[in-house]
């Protein structure tokens, strides 16, 4: 059986939970960092204001002891000085001669006693009767010897005192009796309690208004930061450096007075911006163009701009932080890359469509050759391709006869009638021998065709071509009337992915990088230089297999 104590228990635990959703967290983990920025505040401004308070009350308390102590000793000095105390020290009865005096200005001077003591160390003057003519409560015998003695606190018939002693010395020189003046210590803390509460109030004045601009500046700087902790600062800092300056495009904040608070990257580039732009107004450092549209408010606003030889699209927001409005936002885009990448694309789909004619056109003639073929009729298909437009050509069977490998005759056919399809000359010299027994095999067709679909791309109306092959090898020399290649590409060009060419990059520097390979692989030589057309000249040493040396990374045989 449970017992009652066990039963309230298991109530409490299956009690449902309040818990705070996280936007409540969020707000109260705010409300308490203001509150403690606040409490910090008021601590160094109540231990700054402390401090101070303490070390004014204290040096005001030092100059009143040392007032008091300078006052008593001035005083004593008058006393001792006057002729009437001098010479009733002499005379027989010295107290009916002093006391007068010494209570006269002892009311004077505002102090509690005034007391002269002869060489007996009897008092003969007092302000309380029944103590004249007793022997002195403190130690004078220092006095009588010439000492003075001054801010000694000792505890003598009237309480703990501040006193001056000194001798009273007489014209011949002799001392002849003491004088000692005093007031009690509560009456100098008095004084520096009443010094003291004229610095504690003003003090405390200032405290309370360090306390009302605290809370004003905590208010102000948690409205000036929209709530956020300075811990979530570096990381909203981190976050914006990296989507910012890891993205393309660009990206401007304007805050509320006009000034850019940051500008990324991509921005930089596409305005070709140069240098810290952070701080300066909008309208000095971005184009006209992009400025004008911070002139307009209301809903976002996207506007087409060239500016910097690009096409941009330009979106302009406003930016909202804590509810209100903090400034505004441009994301800019490069509609130029876009543009390229279309016009590309409608030219190779151009190109595809020429080529998807000129190969039906060549499965057609194909599917003729080989029905005559098939039917045995070897001289209808031999005047058949005679009568194709490659073979009208005045010397063309002599310009073949040259080539006598059938595989570098049929590319250099091949890449001649593609030099046709662009509107090139491409001439083959007459000096250009290929003998029957040259070893014609991949690396040969990639050298030679890699090299003339380059030329076909760089040159502007004519190539020319030498080959020259025999059983040591091939020399191949082309030129174009191209722009060239310039001394800095041509250091660079054999590298995988580096091209001259400015666009279409994603489909260069692939083909130059494949031929120094093979070049290099059967220990041959390439080199670029300056064509007497005033294009590129590319002239290769492409060794036999049999005479090249072997690869770097193979073992010789």
């Amino acid at each position: 059986m449970n017992s009652p104590q066990h039963n309230a228990r298991e109530s409490w635990l299956r009690r449902p939970r309040l818990r705070m959703r996280p936007d409540e967290r969020t707000a109260a983990r705010r409300r308490g960092f203001a509150f403690g920025l606040f409490v910090a505040q008021v601590g160094v401004i109540t231990v700054i204001a402390a401090v101070a308070a303490g070390i004014a009350v204290f040096v005001q308390a030092d100059q009143v002891r040392h007032s008091a102590e300078g006052d008593l000793e001035v005083l004593a000095d008058s006393v001792a000085t006057l002729p009437v105390v001098i010479e009733g020290l002499q005379s027989p009865d010295p107290h009916a001669a002093i006391q007068p005096v010494t209570s006269a200005m002892q009311k004077a001077a505002e102090v509690s006693y005034i007391t002269v003591v002869d060489l007996d160390n009897l008092r003969v003057a007092h302000p309380w009767p029944e103590l004249v003519g007793e022997p002195v409560s403190s130690d004078h015998s220092g006095v009588r010897a010439g000492e003075r003695f001054v801010g000694s606190e000792e505890d003598g018939p009237v309480g703990l005192t501040l006193r001056a002693k000194v001798p009273v010395i007489a014209p011949d020189g002799r001392i002849v009796g003491t004088v000692s003046a005093g007031v009690p210590l509560r009456a100098v803390q008095q004084e520096v309690a009443g010094r003291a509460l004229q610095i504690i109030l003003p003090t405390l004045v200032a405290v309370l208004l360090g306390l009302v601009v605290s809370w004003t500046v905590t208010a102000r700087l948690r409205r000036r930061l929209y709530g956020v902790e300075p811990g979530e600062m570096l990381a909203l800092v981190q976050s914006r450096a990296a989507m910012t300056d890891g993205v393309q495009d660009g990206v401007i904040g304007i805050d509320d007075d006009g000034r850019i608070a940051f500008m990324n990257a991509g921005a930089k580039r596409l305005l070709a911006v140069d240098g810290p732009v952070e701080g300066m107004h909008a309208r000095r450092a971005l184009p006209a163009a992009v400025a004008a549209l911070l002139e307009r408010t209301g809903r976002p606003d996207t506007k087409e701009l060239v500016t910097a030889g690009r096409t941009l699209v330009v979106t302009r927001s406003t930016a909202v932080a804590d509810g209100r409005d903090v400034g505004s936002t441009l994301v800019i885009q490069d509609r130029s890359e876009l543009e390229s990448m279309l016009a590309t694309l409608g030219d190779e789909r151009a190109r595809s469509g020429v080529l998807r004619v000129e190969a039906h056109d060549f499965d057609n003639r194909m599917h003729v050759v080989a029905g005559l073929l098939r039917l045995g009729e070897f001289d209808d298909a031999r005047t058949y391709l005679d009568s194709l437009p490659r073979a009208e050509r005045p010397g063309a069977s002599r310009q073949w006869q040259r080539i006598e490998s059938p595989m570098l005759a049929a590319l250099l056919a091949s890449r001649q009638a593609q030099a046709d399809a662009e509107g090139l000359t491409l001439t083959i010299s007459e000096d250009s021998r290929v003998a029957p027994d040259v070893a014609v095999g991949p690396a040969e067709l990639t050298v030679v065709g890699n090299l003339l679909s380059n030329a076909i791309e760089a040159a502007r109306t004519s190539i020319d071509v030498f080959l020259f092959g025999d059983a040591d090898g091939l020399e191949l020399i082309i030129d174009d009337d191209g722009p060239g290649v310039s001394e800095a590409d041509a250091l660079r060009i054999f590298e995988a992915g580096q091209t001259s060419k400015d666009s279409d990059g994603w489909r260069h520097g692939i083909g130059l990088a494949v031929v120094h390979d093979h070049v290099a692989k059967r220990g041959g030589e390439i080199s670029i230089g300056r064509a007497d057309l005033g294009g590129a000249r590319f002239q290769v040493q492409l060794p036999a297999p049999s005479a090249a040396s072997p690869h770097p990374e193979e073992s010789p045989a």
